[in-house]
Parts: C-alpha cells; structure tokens; sequence
C-alpha cells in the first residue's frame, strides 16, 4: 500500500466511524452486474495467465534445446551416413546428462589396465639363451612400456571409446616422456588394417585456418600438410603406423556408431517425466484463492468494481508467488493441486529403469535398492566382458610396436581381466595358482599397480639397503600365535555367488543387524 493511499484512508477513518469502503459506495455510482461481471472474468484470467505460466515454465534441459528425440530416432535409421550428428549428440548428453555420464564412466574407469612384459617366442633350450644380453633387452621392453605410462594415457582413450566408439590418438614422446593426444573425430577416418591394428587417415584441412598450429602437431602433420597445399598430396591422408592409435569398439562395422546410442530414447523419456515431476511438485505448492463479491438482497453488488480492484491488489501484493488470487461472486474457496505430481514420481522411476535395462546395465548397481549380491556380481561380470574385449586391442597395439625393437629377443605385453570389480578375486586366484608352481609374482604385483622396475628397486631397497625383512616382526595374530584365542569355530563363509536367493537374503538381514548393533 502506498504512503499516500495511507494518508488518505487515515484522513477518513478520523472524520467518520464508516468504513472506507462503504464511504466509497456512498460516494460512487453502483454499476450494474454485467460490467461487474465480466471485470470478475478477467481478474481469473489473470488468475489463470498466472497457472499457464506455471505449467509451461518447466526445466527444459540443454539436451532439449539442442536435439529432439525425432531427430536422433531418425539417425539411427541409417547410422552409417550419420554416424557424426550421432557422436555430437552422445558427447553433449555426456556433459548434461547425469544418468548418460555415469553409464559411461562405469564402462571407462573400471579398467586397471595391470600388465607384465613377458618374452615372446623363446627358445625352449634356455641353454642357449645369451643371459646378460637377454637382461638388457628385457630391461629396455619395460622401459619402453614405463615411459608410455599405460595405466593413465590409455585410461584416457577409454572415456572417448565408450561416447564415440573409436578413439584417434597421436604419440608425442621423449627419452623420458610420453604423451598421447586425442584428435578430433570428424577429421578421422579408418582406412586400414596392419598387423590386426586400425590405421587411419586424418583430414589436413583442418590446417586450412589454422596453419599456427602445425609448429605444435610435429613434423608429420607440417609436412603431410604442406604436401595437401601443394597439391602432391589430398586432403586425406594415412599418418604414420608408428605413432598413431586407433582403438575402436564396436570392430563389426568400419564406421563409428557411439555403444550406447541406442538408449538415447530412453533417456529422452526419462527427461520428461522428471520435468513432469518438476511441474508436479510446483502445483502442488500451488494454491489458488478466489474473493467473493458480495450481494444485496436484490442482486446488486455491495462492493463497487473500483473497491473490488483495490482490494484485490492489495492482497495481492502480499501473497507468496505461490498463491494466485481471483475474484468472482461465487463462495470463496482455496484449490489445491497436490496429485498433480504423484503419477510423474512413479514414471521417473519407471523411465529411470526402462533406461538402464536397455543399456543392458544392471540398476541396482546405481541404485540404494537392496539386492542379492550376487545377481549384481553376475551382471558386472557380463559388463567386464566390453573391457575385456578393448584390451586385446591395445595389446595388440602395444605389441605391434615392441616387435620394432631391435634386438635378438622379443617381448610382448599382455594385460590382465583386471578391473576395479574383481581385483581382490583376481588376486586371490593368482596366489593360489603360484602355490602350483605358476610364475604369478609378477602379476601380482602389476595388480598392486607396480611395474617390473618398480617392483625390483623396491624389492633391492626393502630386502638389500633397508633389511627388512629381518628387521620387521609380525603382529600377534592367529598365524603367527599358538592357541585358539581367535579360533571361532565354523566352516569358511560361500561366496556370493555360491548363494541362493534367500542365503542372499539372509545375509542382508545379518550385516544390517550388525550394523544397528554397532
């Protein structure tokens, strides 16, 4: 209310006992019931603006903005002539979806990537074996692959691998350095096959406008782009076997076509409904009241429409956004829209479900749902299986280049079935498999993350400099003292997968009483 609409009814409140409100019927001609009618009708259509706004206001996402579920749908009809619009989209859900983003990086981060450089078609008559030349060479394998740093520079190729299919990389590297960039898909193509590794071509005019970053890029890419402007060379041309990398997925087509482009509809789906929800939640903190006017005993209305629209605003200005305001002749009631948002609760986790089971992912591995362990454990197996099938490749690619090193032996590096899911497992079948007399010892300790040199200079620096092992005394514990202090009795625990559903279930109900009693 303003100071001087204060003023003026302060003024009329000490010269007379009658309300403002009725002074101003006095003073005022009364209108008639069908002007005041229809002024009525478009108080509630503002009213009314006000809840339209409400329901089409909703969070539209930047995925929305960008592509439509049409046009994707539409792709996927002929993936080989759209199989870049289909990369850009699996790329920009990756940065605005959080569903889309964590399918991903649980592909892409459950890789170790643990290896071990073995000897590649030695003699079976290791009489014959040159011993200090064989250490040299071996010595100079490891180092090769130390200074490419696998475990990290091919962890990043993974991320591309799962949203684009393929990954395009280039080699930079030193004495003691090693760098693999990533290049841009679009001016990437395969054209090849050597030695089962991808080769490919890259489009030099890229360089077109950007000729400032050739210094950059290194001598091939200078050189090859010099051949494109003089004309003694296309547009296209095949880069060098020896520092590139192609690494692609899904090896049944020689196109890309992202792995998981076909649950893009799902996840459409899945956007809406939480936008339902959005609304749902809004409407139902929505509240309309509606002032009724009221009448003579003759029909007329008491109020005029002035004082009705004064009234009117001035509540207005003193409610909530949430709470719209009209005014009718009928009974004043209040509406509420709770059940607006119930239904949409249900279909986000109808959609969100519907998502993860076309992707082929289990769920519950996302989920706060309590499950058997080991239907979650048999689903990450299957899951472990794309990883699996991405480490042959990079061994061969890594294999490919240690058989350019000069040298009487050879050597090649194999890279375990190793994940962040069964690394314990694994680990645990390596040492009983060396209680056989298997070689595991290097293995076990690439599962620790150490390379060959790493776990040599720590085994001469704890058994050699430091004597550690003389020096170090066991714990007391039920291996190292007699007696059967902690000896509980009992056969060992099944595993989860030697479970049923209801030992499954069990097991659940006893780790959460544990957890209550603690």
């Amino acid at each position: 209310m303003s100071n001087k609409r204060r003023r003026n009814k302060k003024r009329t409140t000490n010269n007379t006992a009658t309300p403002a409100v009725q002074q101003t019927v006095v003073q005022k001609p009364q209108e008639d019931n069908s002007q005041m009618l229809k002024s009525a009708v478009a108080y509630m259509n503002t009213a009314k603006i006000i809840l339209r706004d409400l329901e089409n206001n909703n969070l539209i996402t930047q995925m929305k903005k960008k592509f439509k579920k049409s046009e994707v749908v539409s792709w996927l009809e002929s993936p080989e002539k759209n199989y870049l619009k289909l990369i850009e989209a699996s790329q920009y859900l990756y940065n605005s979806s959080n569903h889309y983003r964590r399918l991903i990086k649980y592909f892409a981060d459950m890789a170790l990537f643990a290896h071990i450089v073995i000897p590649s078609k030695l003699n079976m008559d290791t009489s014959m074996i040159d011993v200090d030349k064989f250490k040299k060479l071996y010595q100079k394998a490891n180092d090769t692959v130390d200074n490419m740093n696998v475990r990290h520079e091919l962890g990043k190729g993974m991320t591309t691998i799962f949203i684009e299919d393929v990954f395009f990389g280039y080699e930079y590297s030193t004495k003691d350095s090693y760098f693999i960039k990533k290049l841009p898909y679009d001016k990437c193509i395969i054209t090849s096959i050597e030695d089962g590794v991808y080769q490919f071509s890259f489009d030099f005019s890229y360089f077109d406008r950007k000729e400032d970053l050739l210094d950059s890029w290194g001598v091939e890419f200078k050189q090859k782009h010099t051949d494109y402007v003089n004309k003694r060379a296309g547009r296209w041309q095949e880069l060098s076997s020896e520092k590139s990398i192609c690494i692609k997925l899904n090896e049944e087509v020689d196109y890309p076509i992202p792995p998981f482009v076909g649950v893009l509809g799902a996840l459409f789906d899945l956007e809406d409904y939480k936008d339902l929800k959005k609304t749902g939640e809004e409407l139902g903190n929505y509240k309309l009241l509606s002032l009724r006017i009221p009448l003579n005993e003759d029909g007329t209305y008491k109020i005029s429409k002035t004082d009705a629209k004064y009234y009117y605003e001035q509540m207005g200005q003193n409610l909530p956004e949430n709470i719209g305001l009209a005014l009718t002749p009928m009974e004043i009631s209040e509406h509420k829209f709770e059940q607006a948002g119930q239904a949409a609760t249900n279909k986000v986790a109808e959609a969100e479900n519907t998502f993860w089971a076309e992707t082929g992912v289990n769920y519950l591995l996302f989920s706060s749902d309590k499950s058997g362990a080991s239907v979650v454990n048999n689903s990450i197996k299957t899951d472990e299986e794309f990883v699996f099938k991405l480490f042959r490749q990079f061994e061969r690619w890594l294999n490919y280049k240690l058989k350019r090193l000069s040298g009487t032996y050879k050597f090649k590096i194999q890279i375990m079935d190793a994940t962040t899911f069964n690394q314990f497992d694994f680990l645990d079948n390596l040492i009983k498999s060396g209680t056989y007399g298997v070689p595991v010892r290097l293995a076990i300790a690439s599962i620790f993350g150490y390379s060959v040199s790493d776990f040599n200079s720590l085994l001469f620096l704890e058994n050699d400099i430091l004597d550690l092992a003389s020096r170090m005394i066991p714990l007391a514990s039920s291996h190292t003292a007699s007696g059967k202090l902690t000896d509980i009795g009992g056969r060992p625990q099944k595993g989860d997968d030697d479970l049923t559903d209801e030992g499954n279930n069990t097991r659940d109900k006893d780790q959460t009483r544990e957890k209550v009693i603690e």
